[in-house]
């Protein structure tokens, strides 16, 4: 073929020699990982005791709840702009992060003090410098999320309290674009036949018909009669 040897087919495809096919595929050009730190203050929930008490325990959560309005994930992240390319192809892509907090306070026996209270949506934004030539896009997906409260004095009233929050993201940043590419192809993917888990039954049972008569020795004839076919006399 040319300087490297494809190796034999592997079991499922249709062809057993390769040929060349044309395929129609989204390509990454480019991609990096992104983790992204937010911290920022909050007051405490609604109805909280402020002081808060001793030993009290601060939940927080990122929401992934799907928007009913977009139909997309709450926290989400989505590049909104791409600048044009450098001689080298580089671009700047900017990110806007869309982050929605629910923050639970609890006491030391575990029971709720007050909330649980949604934070948000809040928007951040960063950039990442990336290969993007003319004709690409960009995308990012969020594919980890933690955040970490702490109670801190108030800094308008030290003896109240207020919460110092850290969201942290880490983002999947990518450049793709469609393209069709040729490859080495061994054809269509033949399915194998499904695997059924077993089930926990006999199958066919051990008595499919009703049983038969006992045979009884003394009576050869089989018709179930014990008449002897006299007259009586």
């Amino acid at each position: 073929m040319s300087e490297f040897q494809l190796r034999q087919a592997p079991p499922g495809c249709e062809l057993e020699e390769p040929v060349i096919d044309c395929i129609e595929v989204l390509k990454v050009y480019d991609q990096c990982i992104a983790e992204t730190a937010l911290p920022r203050q909050i007051n405490l929930p609604a109805g909280c005791p402020n002081p808060l008490p001793e030993n009290a325990v601060i939940d927080c959560e990122i929401v992934f709840d799907i928007e009913e309005a977009t139909g997309q994930p709450e926290t989400r992240c989505e590049v909104i702009n791409v600048s044009e390319p450098d001689e080298e192809g580089f671009s700047t892509i900017t990110i806007r992060q869309r982050i929605v907090t629910e923050i639970t306070i609890r006491n030391a026996f575990g029971d709720i003090i007050c909330g649980p209270e949604q934070i948000g949506p809040e928007f951040c934004f960063t950039t990442a410098v990336l290969y993007a030539p003319a004709g690409t896009f960009g995308q990012c997906r969020i594919i980890n999320a933690a955040c970490e409260c702490e109670a801190i004095s108030d800094p308008d009233d030290p003896d109240l309290n207020v919460l110092l929050c850290t969201r942290a993201l880490c983002q999947e940043v990518t450049v793709k674009a469609l393209v069709k590419l040729c490859v080495p192809s061994y054809g269509f993917c033949i399915p194998a036949p499904c695997i059924a888990q077993p089930l926990d039954f006999t199958c066919p049972p051990d008595n499919i018909f009703p049983p038969q008569r006992p045979v009884d020795n003394n009576n050869n004839t089989g018709n179930g009669n014990d008449n002897n076919g006299g007259n009586g006399d």
